[in-house]
């Protein structure tokens, strides 16, 4: 337990008499209420009256008497109480099934617990430093434009911008401003677009290729504006160096404005081949409202608000750790609280069961809103894979450590979860959802459901999905997942449930990635994808379209997943399946190129190293997946026992199933049914207003089917 800002003893000793006299009214009752202020006095006692001032006090007060039979509720009072420790919950601080401890908003009170201080919008001052003002390219800009002060403000520690990217370790963000509850941006150029690389003149060194000499990459762009900037320090560029699903922010070592050439400080990993960019932290570019910009240097911010009401709030983030931990604690309940304005995550759960966030709202975090299992140190250097030393609280190189080792147990605990939340800009992900042990296939139980997730990805966007999931027998249930720029669902490990979700707007600057994605393993068995509705999956500008937005993508071969009863609407392919004893049933398709894809992806020695990893002849894998245990000998990256059937498609030229260059001995495609354009009214309830709910004389209920109906009320519009 860390130090506390309080003398305890001397609080007891002064208010020793007030609190056995309030602890003794409610002796007889299995609860004790106490109640947290910003307004009040960590010298009080607790009560309605006279509350405590800080959370941290309540949390004290909670450890000791939570043994005694007692539940423990703490009521927060409307405001904001800003953190500089963690809030710590453990062991000896927890509840007990009988007896939990809830943290809770009072009646409909507005709570917010942010990682940073905030000031009203009137400590902005106006900038009159000429050099300053000549920089700024826009004459409407130069009106608007303001300074946050950090020094008179007292804040010293500013951080740095970071490296982030494709299989780039999850760190906390630099110093961020958020304006109420929007995020500001770092200025850039182009704003909302990107520059084409004109030539690659050196690739730089090829981390995925084992080169690790760090040798930055040259490359040259066509546009004239950075000729206009002054001398800008601490530029970055932003985008996709060749790939269109590995994005990356790399430092500018060197910009050569009359050559119009780009020296990178460090290497992308699959080198600099191509692609497209945008230059971030700016000065010169400052010109819309929420742009900002860091001198470090002299501890200024530049921005232009978004606006100037005497309500308006400008919150600086300042912690790094989470605001919420709870190591080995059982039964804690949050509940109606919004968690804010962090540069690392908002809470973190390791081990521990039923503890629970309940109508909670998570914003304006550097990386996570929640991570639920351990993370992995961060390497000091960008690697595709590479196994490395669990940590807690931190996610850091979590996805590379589980690319070498996916049966990685992040020690997530049982039954925790999100029910009713909202998430929404953050900074490389929503939820990282863990839990369960693969090698004994023992389940966790941990879930997100009910919750609306969206704008995952101001640091991060590829791999930083609004859920993250792993580990065994987890569930996605009834969320909206939505604006994301890449997937909106990564998941690795077995027997999760994945149901009633809708998914839309997603791979918005990314390509090769789906609504939901896995993939480059085959001992994925148990996964069950059923009743999801998506839709509106891609973009459409040219940028990022390479003919891979999948609703869901089963990509390189994984294994044993059931997709079922899913609506798929508008999307470039529906399905993609690439692996064994996957069965893909009961799904309709409208208007989608290509419905369901089989298409071959051969298995590789990282697939054989995966298998043999979790001992498939033996034990629990051999008795409930016993199709794996001959998986080598017979038949290995065949498509074993995969099946496409029952399906419904609408709205096409091709065919519902599409096989390409796969050995269909081993297939069962049967009883899928096309339908044309002009009969789709025939088919579902108003599907103009995207109701595709089946008529109860559906065209398809008049043909030779065991089609089963799809509750689609959930989604209706």
């Amino acid at each position: 337990m860390k130090k506390h800002q309080f003398n305890e003893r001397a609080i007891l000793r002064k208010c020793g008499i007030l609190i056995f006299l309030a602890l003794f009214t409610i002796s007889c009752s299995n609860e004790i209420n106490y109640y947290v202020s910003p307004d009040g006095n960590d010298e009080n006692i607790g009560t309605q009256s006279k509350p405590f001032a800080t959370i941290d006090r309540a949390i004290v007060e909670t450890g000791k008497v939570t043994a005694n039979n007692k539940a423990v509720n703490i009521y927060l009072r409307e405001g904001i109480f800003q953190l500089k420790e963690t809030l710590e919950f453990n062991e000896q601080i927890t509840g007990y099934k009988d007896y939990p401890i809830t943290i809770q908003a009072y009646g409909k009170e507005k709570v917010s617990i942010t990682g940073g201080p905030y000031f009203p919008v009137s400590v902005l001052e106006p900038v009159n430093e000429k050099e300053i003002l000549k920089r700024i390219l826009s004459s409407e800009a130069r009106k608007k434009i303001r300074k946050l002060n950090l020094k008179k403000l007292e804040i010293a520690d500013y951080g740095t911008i970071k490296h982030t990217g494709f299989s780039r370790a999850i760190r906390p963000a630099g110093l961020e401003l958020f304006f109420n509850d929007k995020a500001m941006q770092l200025a850039a150029y182009p704003a909302d677009r990107y520059i084409k690389i004109e030539k690659v003149i050196d690739k730089g060194s090829k981390p995925r290729d084992d080169d690790f000499s760090d040798r930055g990459g040259v490359f040259t762009y066509d546009v004239s504006r950075p000729s206009l900037w002054c001398k800008p320090s601490n530029l970055w560029v932003q985008g996709m160096f060749g790939t269109v699903w590995a994005d990356d922010k790399l430092k500018v070592a060197d910009i050569d404005t009359l050559k119009k050439q780009i020296t990178t400080e460090k290497p992308h990993l699959y080198g600099i081949t191509g692609g497209h960019f945008r230059f971030i932290n700016i000065l010169d570019e400052i010109k819309n409202p929420g742009d900002y910009f860091v001198d470090y240097e002299n501890g200024v911010v530049y921005l232009i608000p978004y606006s100037d009401e005497k309500s308006d709030r400008i919150f600086v983030s300042l912690m790094e750790e989470p605001l919420v931990v709870l190591e080995g604690a059982n039964y804690i309940i949050f509940k109606s609280i919004c968690f804010e304005n962090s540069r690392g995550m908002g809470a973190y759960l390791e081990c521990g069961e039923e503890n629970i966030f309940i109508n909670c709202t998570f914003r304006n975090f550097g990386t996570y809103a929640i991570s639920i299992g351990k993370g992995i140190a961060s390497f000091d250097t960008i690697r595709h894979e590479k196994t490395g030393k669990p940590v807690s609280r931190r996610i850091g190189s979590l996805k590379q450590h589980q690319y070498a080792d996916p049966t990685y147990n992040r020690q997530g605990g049982n039954k925790n979860g999100l029910i009713s939340c909202t998430i929404y800009n953050t900074g490389a992900g929503g939820v990282s959802l863990g839990g369960g042990d693969i090698k004994t296939l023992t389940p966790a139980g941990n879930f997100v459901e009910n919750c609306n997730i969206y704008k995952t990805n101001r640091r991060y966007q590829t791999y930083a999905p609004c859920i993250d999931l792993s580990g065994v027998g987890n569930k996605i249930i009834n969320n909206k997942l939505h604006d994301a720029t890449h997937s909106a669902i990564i998941f690795y490990g077995n027997d999760h449930l994945i149901e009633g979700n809708e998914i839309y707007r997603v791979l918005l600057e990314s390509d090769d990635g789906g609504g939901i994605y896995t993939g480059r393993d085959v001992t994925t068995y148990g996964t069950v994808i059923r009743n999801n509705f998506f839709y509106k999956i891609g973009s459409p500008n040219p940028l990022y379209h390479h003919g891979y937005w999948h609703g869901i993508y089963l990509d390189d071969f994984p294994g044993g997943i059931v997709v079922e009863n899913n609506v798929f609407y508008d999307i470039l392919a529906g399905i993609l399946v690439s692996g064994r004893d996957v069965i893909c049933n009961n799904n309709i398709f409208i208007n989608c190129d290509r419905p369901v894809i089989i298409q071959t992806r051969p298995p590789s020695e990282t697939h054989k190293k995966r298998l043999l990893n979790i001992n498939p002849k033996e034990g629990i894998w051999k008795e409930r997946f016993p199709s794996l245990s001959d998986a080598l000998e017979n038949n290995w990256g065949k498509f074993v026992g995969t099946t496409a059937t029952n399906n419904i498609s609408v709205g096409t030229e091709k065919p519902c199933v599409i096989i390409d260059r796969v050995d269909s001995t081993f297939l069962t495609v049967r009883d899928n049914f096309d339908f044309k354009d002009d009969e789709i009214q025939k088919l579902f309830v108003d599907p103009d207003n995207m109701d595709f709910t089946l008529k109860k004389d559906a065209l398809i209920f008049q043909l030779d089917s065991v089609f089963k109906p799809i509750d689609f009320s959930r989604f209706r519009k």
